[in-house]
């Protein structure tokens, strides 16, 4: 039965953490904060990026495989080359987070975000090896700088935000504290005797500077306080809440078990009325047989016959059920068996369908290459398509000969229609009179246009 007496929740374990390569600003307020949670009753561990390194991921993707970090266990000249197995670890145990960060160019300086990149191996085992995620636990940011930054401080708050989900953190509320100084940097007052002395500007100056640095003291501690005391009642609500699944967990079981119990009673009650038939059935034949031997058989030689019968009986019947519980368990491990096979059979299949798959992707991309390369030998056989141009000669020459053809036809037809001499009227196609064939007595055509004009 578990434990549900009252008692005095433990008080959380909060993680402050540092994220500026200086012991300066940043540990101040980590100061502040932790003297408020402490007045709440808050315990605290600290890991300082001041004194502590941890070196940037270096993107293997070994995490993916085996859900830890390569860099964790490397080590250099027998010493670990880095703190985050002690990082890891008190992250692991922290029931809560207080993370003050210095504003860089409005992110984050690089040794914080080495830490930040550093909790992949969260985001692998969630998103890659599928292990179920954890209750997010709570955390909150105190953003310090000189003078804040011209384009504000999201892209600090948006990456730390970011990493910290994947560790199972919720970064629930963000505190500015821009202007805020390490006790080293906030200027000193002078003494009343030297005050005369001094420009009434530069008093002036001194004295807002002074009201709010101790502005910025009170509400760290403050916030300090108020975060533990959240923290403290999420505690105590966790605590019961674990108390009260043990109890639910306990109810379950013995109404898992008074049903188990109540289905055996029923089994043993029908399989008692079955035998009680056969039972009654041996004692009649017994005192048969008994009163068969002896007419006058005292009740008691038949009791003392039919005990014995009824041991023998009851024998079998612990050995039916013995027999019927060890059939189950055979069957019931018959059954793991085989789906353990099949199982196996189905991972076989699906290994023997990506191999041929595999098998048909480098065939597909074989024949690829040889099409490839069969159009990179395609250009020899395009030469006879170069040489046709002196084939095209001929073709061009064609009408040359065609004309020729045509003339000879022309003169065939002249020749077959050619008049008598003092008929034939004057052609452009008539022989001039060097020309042989000409008649002597044609006359020769006129060349000299102005003569016939003047004959005109």
């Amino acid at each position: 039965m578990a434990d549900t007496t009252t008692k005095k929740p433990s008080k959380p374990d909060i993680l402050y953490i540092s994220g500026s390569p200086r012991a300066r600003t940043s540990e101040a307020l980590v100061t502040l904060i932790e003297k408020g949670a402490k007045s709440a009753g808050a315990r605290g561990q600290h890991f300082f990026l001041s004194n502590k390194r941890i070196a940037p991921c270096v993107g293997c993707g070994f995490c993916s495989k085996t859900g830890t970090c390569v860099l964790a266990s490397k080590t250099m000249q027998n010493r670990l080359i880095d703190d985050y197995l002690e990082f890891h670890a008190l992250l692991e145990r922290a029931d809560a987070l207080v993370i003050v960060a210095p504003l860089y160019f409005a992110g984050p300086s690089s040794q914080f975000k080495a830490m930040l990149d550093r909790l992949q191996p969260y985001w692998a085992k969630r998103y890659v090896l599928g292990e179920k995620p954890k209750p997010k636990r709570p955390a909150q940011l105190f953003v310090v700088g000189a003078g804040g930054d011209a384009h504000g401080q999201a892209p600090l708050v948006g990456i730390t935000k970011s990493a910290l989900a994947v560790a199972g953190f919720n970064l629930e509320k963000v505190h500015t504290f821009v202007g805020f100084k390490a006790k080293k940097d906030v200027p000193v007052l002078p003494p009343e005797d030297q005050r005369d002395k001094m420009a009434l500007g530069e008093l002036a100056y001194l004295r807002r500077e002074l009201a709010a640095q101790t502005e910025f003291e009170q509400r760290a501690i403050n916030a300090g306080g108020a975060f533990a005391r959240y923290l403290e009642k999420i505690h105590a609500q966790q605590e019961l809440q674990s108390k009260l699944q043990l109890i639910e967990a306990e109810i379950e079981a013995f109404r898992t078990a008074d049903e188990e119990v109540t289905e055996v009673v029923a089994e043993t009650k029908y399989y008692v009325i079955d035998k009680a038939y056969e039972i009654n059935k041996a004692f009649e034949e017994l005192r048969g047989e008994i009163t068969g031997l002896d007419g006058d058989t005292p009740e008691a030689a038949i009791a003392e016959a039919f005990n014995a019968r009824a041991a023998e009986k009851a024998a079998e019947i612990s050995a039916e059920k013995a027999a019927k519980r060890k059939a189950e368990r055979a069957a019931a491990k018959a059954r793991t068996e085989k789906a353990n096979v099949d199982k196996t059979n189905s991972d076989k299949e699906d290994s023997d369908k990506t191999d041929a798959c595999e098998t048909a992707c480098i065939e597909a991309v074989d024949e690829m290459l040889e099409n490839e390369v069969s159009a990179d030998e395609a250009p020899e056989n395009e030469v006879s398509a170069d040489e046709a141009p002196e084939n095209e000669v001929s073709a061009d020459e064609a009408p040359e000969n065609e004309t020729v053809a045509d003339e000879a036809r022309e003169n065939v037809i002249v020749a077959d229609n050619t008049p008598t001499s003092d008929d034939a009227p004057a052609s452009d196609d008539t022989p001039t009179s060097d020309d042989d064939s000409a008649p002597d007595d044609e006359p020769e055509p006129d060349t000299n246009p102005e003569a016939s004009d003047d004959a005109v």
